[in-house]
């Protein structure tokens, strides 16, 4: 497959290089998908569209991964799935013919389908949900890693004045690391523990932010 689309030719070769190459003509199906399949494997996350919510999709599964290991929850991680894109993609790549229709195929709804069963997915939204509620009622997506780090949340800081503590993922096993934004979004700071932020470091950061944002009620 080159940047174009699909071409089949006979090669005369030495080693590597080339002599003589002769085009021939398109090939079957029978050889097609299989030479699909094969550039995958070797290129498959520049011809595939491995979008971050795919991504995130990932690395919450792998994130269970690490921390149920005991659960059996599939290696979903982007290596893998290329080398092994035989088993899940194959059915739909009989109309591919061009480059360009790979990076139409939406991904995750196939690999939820061949990975998790019905009660995975449901464990899935619960253990590692891809967002949280905020106190106003909105909700804002949590950042997962695929190495099951913490994972991470940024948001201001006025919009958490009334949660005691981290939230948390993995049913309370793990909590969320909070990256704190000024009222303009800006940096403040990254809590791992939040309710040992609010007897520390929050009293020193509330004077500033009072200095600068003397709209906004820091109290607690």
């Amino acid at each position: 497959m080159n940047d174009g689309e699909l071409t089949a030719s006979m090669d005369t070769r030495i080693g590597s290089i080339v002599l003589q190459s002769k085009p021939l003509p398109p090939p079957d199906e029978k050889h097609r998908i299989p030479a699909i399949s094969e550039a995958i494997k070797l290129e498959g996350d520049h011809l595939l569209d491995f979008n971050e919510e795919l991504t995130q999709w990932q690395n919450r599964v792998l994130s269970l991964r690490k921390w149920r290991p005991a659960e059996g929850w599939p290696d979903v991680s982007t290596s893998t799935l290329l080398m092994t894109n035989w088993d899940w993609l194959r059915p739909h790549l009989s109309d591919i013919e061009h480059p360009d229709e790979l990076m139409e195929l939406e991904l995750l709804p196939i690999l939820e389908k061949k990975y998790l069963n019905d009660e995975q997915r449901v464990r899935l939204e619960v253990l590692a949900p891809a967002s949280i509620n905020l106190p106003d009622g909105s909700s804002i997506e949590l950042e997962y890693k695929a190495q099951g780090e913490q994972p991470k949340l940024e948001i201001r800081l006025q919009d958490i004045l009334a949660w005691e503590e981290s939230p948390t993922v993995d049913a309370g096993e793990m909590k969320v690391e909070l990256h704190l934004l000024t009222p303009e979004l800006k940096p403040i700071t990254t809590v791992s523990d939040l309710a040992t932020f609010w007897k520390g470091n929050y009293r020193v950061i509330k004077r500033q932010l009072e200095a600068v944002f003397p709209e906004v009620k820091w109290e607690r």
